[in-house]
């Protein structure tokens, strides 16, 4: 019993993280991306 408990919370924590660092570090840089040059200025707000 302790074991299915262990492996859902593995499964949930695993779940929460894997979705979040894989689409957030590549809409958190779009200027690093090449293939987005006019996201560059729009991210850094120059007055």
């Amino acid at each position: 019993m302790l074991t299915v408990s262990l492996s859902r919370i593995l499964a949930f924590v695993l779940r929460r993280r894997r979705p979040s660092p894989a689409p957030e570090p590549h809409r958190f840089y779009p200027i690093y991306d090449p293939s987005r040059p006019h996201s560059a200025p729009k991210q850094v707000p120059h007055d």
